[in-house]
């Protein structure tokens, strides 16, 4: 089983929360906007098997915001990184039990070597991590995004997402699209056209719904 850490975000019972995210400092050994893309698809990981939007905000800090930092050694918090090959990342549980403003935040430790798609994976460990500042803790169930020990991930698995609906109540059903008719006006051939033939060539130009 996972164990969880407080309430979460959205305090007693099972409701929605609204977080922003913030980027302090990205890894070096990985172009920015794909660094920052994996850690995006990570929290967009979280919020489609939960009551959960994340905000982009620019400046770092602030309640209710996760922080993310890529820092090696001491870097700003009580807890010092310990060079590669150790420990890839920490982070802060929501308050309570961590305070603010660093509750929730996110920090990797950039002597790792950071990647995507290949060890160190960015994704696979931001999704872990992510789960922390949610208030996951560490599950026992071996092949869960959430078990301690790290390995490359391509989705939260049904522990990770019956753990995270234990906090959070289940995302809102999307709204359905009303039907659209279909509507195709021919232009060639001209409307006073005959044949005797098998098929014809037709064109023209559809309006309305898409679909194959």
């Amino acid at each position: 089983l996972t164990r969880l850490v407080g309430e979460g975000w959205d305090g007693p019972g099972r409701n929605g929360a609204e977080l922003t995210y913030s980027f302090q400092a990205i890894t070096r050994k990985v172009a920015t906007e794909n660094a920052k893309s994996e850690i995006v698809r990570a929290l967009d990981a979280w919020s489609r098997v939960a009551r959960l939007r994340f905000v982009r905000k620019d400046e770092a800090g602030g309640s209710r915001n996760i922080n993310i930092l890529f820092g090696a050694g001491a870097h700003g918090d009580s807890y010092p990184f310990d060079g590669p090959g150790r420990v890839l990342a920490h982070t802060f549980y929501p308050a309570p039990p961590n305070p603010e403003p660093i509750a929730g935040d996110l920090h990797f430790d950039e002597d790792e070597t950071w990647s995507v798609g290949t060890d160190v994976d960015i994704f696979s460990v931001a999704l872990h991590e992510l789960g922390h500042a949610l208030g996951l803790g560490h599950s026992d169930v071996p092949g869960a995004v959430m078990y301690p020990y790290y390995r490359r991930v391509t989705a939260l698995t049904d522990e990770d997402i019956g753990a995270i609906r234990m906090l959070y109540a289940e995302p809102e059903a999307a709204p359905s699209a009303p039907a659209t008719p279909l509507h195709f006006t021919v232009e060639t051939p001209a409307a006073t056209f005959t044949t005797s033939g098998s098929s014809i060539n037709a064109e023209g130009a559809a309006t309305g719904a898409v679909a194959p």
